[in-house]
């Protein structure tokens, strides 16, 4: 019962298998559901937005920068609001 916490530390290298592999052992645990909520802590490192903010944003090579990080930060998702909800395209 609660909330799950995912706590970065900066790794650039956290990947998807590595989150997969994570959900796996929660899973293995017994974490079978949350029941709270998710919530992301991100703050080991100041969050840069980019590497260098002259680049377009979906370029692979000016990635954030933060404490979570996930593919190296090479996978651009936008979201936008859409009515009363959120419309995400990659």
């Amino acid at each position: 019962d609660g909330d799950l916490i995912l706590a970065g530390s900066g790794d650039p290298s956290l990947d998807t298998a590595a989150l997969a592999r994570l959900a796996r052992l929660l899973r293995a645990a017994g974490v079978s559901e949350v029941t709270g909520a998710l919530r992301v802590q991100a703050d080991a490192l100041p969050a840069i937005r980019s590497i260098d903010p002259g680049q377009p944003d979906h370029l692979g090579y000016s990635p954030a920068i933060a404490g979570l990080n996930l593919n190296f930060n090479r996978v651009y998702f936008e979201w936008k609001r859409q009515g009363s909800d959120y419309a995400v395209t990659m």
